[in-house]
């Protein structure tokens, strides 16, 4: 018997794809017919080039292009047909570009003056951004943990903080000045891997090296570049992203909910009023001489102590133009800050109505709609072209099949508005298996696409259906269900069955386990809570559990 997360096989995947492609080209329009036809075709590599512009759109063609979506939706982000792209070739190619670009932006950050009205963006943007920043803290404010993705020294499929404590210490060359005043944090580790140097004292042994360059999925045609950080370094990065986080959340940005952005999302789809920006490779072309004029010089020098300033790929060690790169814990949060900052002072710098009202570094009003998620830009549409001059300036390229300042499309965070309607499609990314036909079949139940839902409900295996209600996860599928009822009297709810993975576990024992609950006390202390260390990321299996609920709804789905 086939397992709940095994792959059903690009055959049934393929067959799946064929009926939700017809069914939206019954349910949408012209366009929809069109993309359905490259499918029935097998053009697939069509379907992922074909240009859909939302911002074109009218109220007539909604549904023709919701479905239209929907179909390239299928095919766009999978990993399991060869479509002729060579996706780590022009990942690389991107990273190269890149490169170009921040070296470029370098040379003319150093070496010219920008046009007064950017020139006048800028200063501000400088002053708002040390105004977030404020002091730069001790190494002691700030919460110091490992994440949970691989490091040079430990691979991705082991990753943990158990591993990362037990692997052998390494930093890049920038850190290597100020290694011994940051390992002083932690003198329970240097104390479990210290190795006697002679009779006058022991030493900690760390290696120099630069990060790696490594590839992640991203889209039909390419993967994405991310630089896989030395230990310390990463280490150093994600107790300096969090404190940057919780200093943007004072003043209204909340870097852990994209719900802001959505919202202004809507509603610039429905009055015009507000753009969406997108930028093309936005952390690869945050460039060095950029950071280094915008932030405040102590905390240009914490930033780049921790950076890497070099990367190697297949043996070749490459000194960097950009400042950091994803795979750095604070790329995040540091592009949000200049972002943030680069908008604000661009509505400043306009004068446009309102603005935000601060008091001891505590925002009090917030009446710009303003908002920014990493390289998701918010902004008044009046703003738009100065801001566009602005980010040009600083080496950004602004996405323009992803940006919307007319029309009455617009997308950010994930959520996609057509005046007002969310218009958002399921990818199919890879080989359907069962879990993942429980997804969409309550992906598109929820969004009232019931004859989509059908389609996929009928490729389910009857051996592997359990029904519940919404609300609980998708490890079951949203319809009819019945309780079972607890044998004790007084309850008034019941039990229903769902799937639920199993956790990995890596259970090798290593001579820094010791340091396990030191460790968990330290992350409850910052902005974690104690995970059991002996998990690693990924699911084992599924299995069926109880799901307690006093929800008696009882409904069919179609």
């Amino acid at each position: 018997m086939k397992r709940f997360e095994e792959s059903r096989g690009r055959g049934e995947t393929l067959s799946l794809i064929r009926d939700l492609s017809e069914e939206c080209a019954v349910l949408g329009g012209p366009i929809a017919q069109t993309l359905n036809g490259l499918i029935v075709a097998g053009a697939y590599r069509e379907v992922v080039e074909f240009k859909l512009d939302g911002s074109a759109m009218d109220k007539a063609q909604l549904n023709d292009y919701l479905y239209a979506r929907q179909i390239k939706a299928l095919v766009e982000k999978q990993d399991f047909l060869d479509l002729g792209y060579d996706r780590k070739k022009e990942a690389v190619s991107k990273f190269i570009a890149a490169e170009k670009k921040c070296l470029e932006t370098n040379t003319r950050l150093w070496t010219e003056r920008p046009k007064w009205d950017v020139g006048g963006v800028l200063y501000t943007a400088q002053r708002i951004i040390a105004s977030i920043l404020g002091p730069v803290p001790m190494y002691e404010d700030m919460p110091f943990l490992f994440g949970p993705g691989a490091s040079t020294n430990v691979v991705g499929r082991v990753a943990s903080f158990r591993t990362k404590l037990a692997a052998p210490m390494q930093c890049s060359e920038s850190l290597v000045s100020g290694v011994g005043d940051f390992l002083s944090e932690f003198p329970l580790w240097c104390d479990t891997v210290a190795v006697k140097h002679s009779e006058e004292g022991w030493t900690v042994p760390v290696v120099v090296r630069p990060a790696r360059l490594g590839f992640v999925p991203k889209t039909s045609k390419t993967d994405r570049t991310i630089c896989v950080e030395p230990s310390l370094n990463a280490l150093g990065q994600k107790g300096i992203g969090s404190y940057m986080k919780k200093r943007l959340g004072l003043f209204g940005v909340n870097l852990r909910d994209q719900s802001v952005n959505q919202k202004l999302a809507e509603v610039g789809s429905i009055d015009g009023s507000l753009a969406t920006v997108d930028l093309s490779s936005a952390s690869d072309t945050v460039s060095y001489a950029l950071v280094m004029s915008l932030l405040p010089i102590d905390w240009f020098l914490l930033l780049d102590q921790f950076r890497s300033e070099s990367v190697e790929f297949q043996g070749v060690v490459i000194d960097l133009e950009k400042f950091s790169s994803m795979g750095n814990a604070y790329t995040f949060e540091l592009e949000s800050i200049i972002f943030y900052a680069l908008a604000l002072a661009v509505c400043d710098y306009l004068g446009l109505i309102g603005g935000p009202i601060f008091d001891k570094g505590r925002l009090l009003i917030r009446a710009w709609p303003i908002s920014v998620y990493g390289d998701d830009i918010i902004i008044p549409v009046g703003a738009v072209t100065l801001l566009y001059e602005t980010l040009n300036w600083c080496g950004f390229e602004v996405n323009t099949e992803k940006s919307f300042s007319t029309g009455n499309f617009r997308e950010s965070c994930g959520a996609d508005w057509l005046f007002g309607f969310d218009v958002r499609p399921r990818y199919l990314k890879k080989e359907v298996s069962e879990r993942s036909l429980f997804i969409a079949h309550n992906y598109f139940l929820r969004k009232g696409e019931r004859s989509l839902a059908k389609i996929v409900y009928s490729r389910t295996r009857k051996e592997f259906r359990l029904f519940g209600p919404d609300g609980y996860g998708d490890g079951h599928l949203i319809g009819t269900y019945t309780l079972k009822r607890p044998k004790e009297p007084g309850w008034e709810g019941g039990y229903f069955r769902s799937w639920k993975g199993t956790s990995n576990h890596h259970e090798k024992a290593y001579q820094t386990d010791v340091l396990i609950s030191s460790y968990s006390v330290y992350a409850r202390m910052g902005e974690e809570s104690a995970t059991d260390p002996y998990v690693i990321r990924g699911t084992k299996r599924y299995r069926t559990t109880s799901i307690y609920t006093t929800r008696r709804g009882i409904f069919r789905p179609w």
